[in-house]
């Protein structure tokens, strides 16, 4: 909501706001490594469990991902699109 309550207050100053909500983004703290609690069958389940429900089969999104998504809202390609929440999540809310 504060998206959509932010751009109905700053798109009469032509003032574009939107939202990227990224899936588990590949960093140092999703490597197998970091996650020492669990056992990797654990692990293991846990991934292809969300894998299984993803559409495009993949986990870990690559920062270049959401640097593009982001640019792509910036751009002017975009110049109609406020108040917008894009999941860029390889179609995991989708299922």
């Amino acid at each position: 909501m504060l998206t959509k309550t932010t751009a109905v207050e700053l798109g009469a100053h032509k003032i574009r706001v939107n939202a990227v909500n990224p899936a588990i983004v590949d960093t140092d703290m999703t490597q197998a490594d970091s996650y020492e609690s669990i056992s990797q069958e654990e692990r293991d389940a846990a991934l292809n469990k969300v894998l299984d429900r993803t559409p495009t089969k993949t986990f870990f999104m690559p920062m270049s991902d959401i640097v593009n998504t982001t640019l792509f809202l910036a751009s002017d390609l975009t110049s109609q699109i406020t108040g917008q929440c894009l999941a860029a999540d390889g179609g995991y809310l989708t299922s």
